[in-house]
């Protein structure tokens, strides 16, 4: 029977013959149909022979059986129609005597004046029934209804080409208005069996069948028989057919199986190396198995079919799981230090192989997978090398972790170098040095300005100098090997030691009191050096130490600075205090400043309107802002809350603005205009010499109080720029004009104050 599940391309075996499989068991290579090549040994290919010559005259037979079912298939129907076509009137498949109706469900709704029906059943299609010899209807789906039969016993049998039937025939009894129900097994006549008495004639087995509601009759005696009849052969279990499963050697975990059977069936499975027992028998036609460890493992697969007739034997099919990547080993190769610039490697693994590889310090990859067992390396330079080596079996198994083998390339002296130095400038007089070499070495030193000549050669690998002087130096280092192979040239390290820190003078800085807001300082040192400055009253702290030379602050507010600046020099040495400069900043000031408190106060005031009286400002305690008075504009200097009306009063005010870039005047007011809003307060101002005395003639109006109808009065904080007044001398009249309608409270001032910014 056969145990594989897929075919299997045999091309012309080629043997392996590396140099690494000499001496041990000699493989075939073989390609599989999937496309995958394996190596077998004469054995496995033999016995994959012989399993492929079976495969081959089953698919033979297969196909025979079903040319010569066609064929009979055909002539069936021929005959059958030709039956039909020159059958007489009164021979018809289904007549329809005048007896009462046959209800049954299996009947057509439209059948009628019918006698009775047979139910007849099997597990194949496409079987005839015959009824009294005759042609009457063709099973499908296993079921075929023959309804109209005439009252009375009547010969019933199946026939199907190729097939043994079991009973051969029934003889069953016709009842009016009844259904009867027969049943046949079919089983194929190359797998069926014939068992002869010991007189050498054929036992039949015994009838299997059931009736509705209508009566049988029993197997008649020979004598009673038409002719003489065979018995049947024993029904036959199923075939099962392994249609997938994996390769005799696979990496695939987990592994699928599938199968079929030649007739309906039920299945159990057994993977021997796995499971304990076989399954329970199941309608399931594939399986998987999960997790599966390496090893070799055989499935069986054994199948019944519905009545219960098992397989005599069991399917099976044998693999191997292989996840386990190939052991590889170094045969020859470079170890430890060598004295050559050639070097080889030959590898070989347990199985069959091919090897990647990868050299530090010489190739940036690894190489690609190949079968050759060997890489040479030619005109190494000197140094260290790892050499890496990885392996993977004819299944894709490759190794994880790659076989390391590290080596040394020295074909010159050992090469001394300096691992510890000085910066190029400190600043202290202990340096120490620290070295090593390529190799196992001796080492001889000297400083030069210092040392006299070369020390003996010494195992130490580090030498202290203390008590230096400042100056400059040179250390030099050589190496001797075992072998006695000096270095050349002397491995040298230059420093300096200065332990004197810098000093800083400033070259550029502003005056003692400025009246700008930026400043600038340019600085410099005695050697070369960095800087670190910091500005008092304006920077938090010391600046980063910078190359720059040069530091410019601007828009310094008013106030006093000091300005420091300290050096550090190449070795590190920090200027112990740092060079200062001290200034003053005055960019602002106050020209004018009246509270009105003062007794020998000169208010200089007037109207040029006098017809209804003299009016001018003067001093209040009835509103003040703060202290005891204010400036307020009153008739004739009465403090009632009555004054003129028309009034044209003013306060004047003159000032120098020649020297300065901007200037404001502030003060506060209140001014009463809630129920006469026609009345103003104004700042009015003309340079002095287009001033007139006895009217506004050359005066500008630099601002008006926005007026408050309907609101309480409040004292208000004006600011009123004057830069229209910048470079020149100017007069500023303070203005308050009444209108001829409504008296109210007036206007009051306090805190002027004229500010300047140069």
């Amino acid at each position: 029977m056969n145990s594989q599940s897929h075919s299997t391309t045999l091309p012309k075996p080629e043997e392996s013959t590396s140099a690494s499989s000499q001496g041990r068991r000699r493989l075939i290579k073989i390609r599989r149909s999937s496309g995958k090549y394996e190596y077998v040994t004469r054995e496995q290919l033999k016995e994959l022979e012989q399993q492929r010559e079976q495969r081959r005259k089953i698919k033979k037979t297969r196909k025979k059986i079903i040319s010569f079912s066609s064929l009979a298939a055909v002539a069936v129907l021929m005959i059958f129609v030709a039956y039909w076509f020159f059958k007489p009137p009164s021979q018809q498949l289904h007549p329809k005597p005048n007896n009462a109706s046959l209800i049954h469900p299996e009947t057509s709704p439209n059948q009628t004046n019918a006698t009775g029906a047979i139910r007849v059943l099997c597990n194949e299609d496409g079987a005839t029934v015959y009824v009294d010899g005759k042609p009457l209807k063709q099973t499908k789906r296993g079921l075929a209804i023959v309804s109209g039969i005439e009252e009375g016993v009547h010969e019933v049998k199946l026939e199907k080409h190729g097939y043994w039937i079991s009973p051969k025939y029934v003889n069953i009894e016709i009842t009016p208005n009844q259904a009867s129900e027969l049943r046949f097994i079919l089983s194929k006549a190359e797998n069926a069996l014939v068992s002869m008495s010991g007189s050498g004639e054929l036992n039949s087995p015994t009838n299997s069948h059931s009736i509705g509601n209508a009566g049988v009759s029993q197997s008649p005696s020979r004598s009673e028989r038409p002719h003489p009849r065979p018995s049947s052969p024993p029904v036959q279990p199923p075939i099962v057919t392994i249609l997938s499963g994996p390769d005799e050697v696979t990496n695939h975990n987990p592994v699928e199986f599938s199968w079929e059977a030649t007739e309906r069936a039920r299945f159990s499975t057994f993977l021997e190396g796995h499971d304990q027992s076989y399954s329970k028998f199941v309608l399931d036609t594939k399986t998987r198995y999960s997790n599966l460890p390496d090893g070799k493992y055989t499935f069986h697969i054994r199948a019944k079919n519905t009545a219960d007739n098992a397989m005599s034997e069991v399917v099976y099919q044998t693999f191997v799981i292989d996840t386990t990547p190939p052991m590889v080993q170094l045969v020859e190769g470079p170890n430890g230090t060598v004295g050559h610039k050639d070097v080889t490697f030959e590898f070989s693994a347990q199985e069959p192989a091919t090897f990647s590889s990868y050299l530090d310090g010489v190739e940036r990859n690894y190489s690609s997978y190949g079968r050759d067992g060997a890489r040479n390396y030619h005109n190494l330079a000197d140094g260290n090398y790892t050499f890496y080596l990885k392996a993977r079996d004819m299944l894709g198994n490759e190794i994880s972790n790659p076989l390391v083998r590290r080596f040394t390339v020295d074909t010159v002296a050992p090469g001394a170098l300096i691992t510890l130095k000085p910066n190029p400038v400190v600043s202290y007089n202990t340096v120490t040095f620290a070295f090593t070499s390529k190799k196992t070495a001796q080492f001889s030193y000297y400083v030069e300005g210092w040392d006299k000549g070369f020390s003996p050669y010494t195992d130490a690998t580090e030498v202290t100098y203390t008590d230096l002087p400042d100056g400059k130096y040179a250390f030099y280092l050589r190496a001797k090997d075992e072998f006695d192979n000096i270095d050349a040239t002397p491995t040298a390290a230059e420093f300096t030691v200065d332990t004197t820190p810098p000093t800083v003078e400033i070259t550029r800085k502003p005056p003692s009191i400025v009246t700008y807001g930026t400043v600038s300082f340019d600085f410099d040192a005695n050697e070369n050096s960095s800087f670190s400055f910091y500005l008092e009253g304006y920077d938090r702290t010391y600046s980063d130490y910078t190359s720059e030379v040069s530091k410019t602050y601007r828009h310094l507010s008013d106030g006093e600075y000091i300005f420091y600046v300290r050096a550090k020099d190449a070795a590190g040495n920090v200027q112990p205090t740092p060079t200062s400069h001290s200034f003053t900043v005055k960019t602002t000031e106050v020209i004018f400043e009246e509270d009105f408190e003062g007794k020998e106060l000169v208010i200089k005031a007037g109207d040029f309107n006098p017809k209804n009286g003299r009016d001018f400002w003067g001093k209040s305690k009835v509103r003040v802002k703060s202290g005891q008075f204010s400036l307020w504009c009153s008739g004739q200097g009465d403090q009632t809350k009555n004054y003129d009306k028309n009034m044209q009063a003013w306060y004047e005010i003159k000032v120098d603005l020649s020297y300065y870039s901007h200037s404001t005047l502030t003060l506060w007011y209140y001014l009463d205009t809630t129920n006469d809003i026609l009345d103003q307060f104004i700042l009015r101002a003309a340079p002095l010499a287009r001033a007139t005395p006895n009217s506004h003639n050359g005066f500008k109006v630099l601002w008006v109080a926005p007026p408050l109808e309907g609101q309480s009065s409040i004292w208000v904080k004006a600011t009123v720029p004057l830069d229209k007044m910048i470079g020149q001398s100017a007069v500023l009249r303070l203005c308050f004009d009444s209108d001829r309608d409504q008296q109210d409270e007036g206007v009051y001032i306090d805190g002027l104050q004229i500010m300047c910014k140069y």
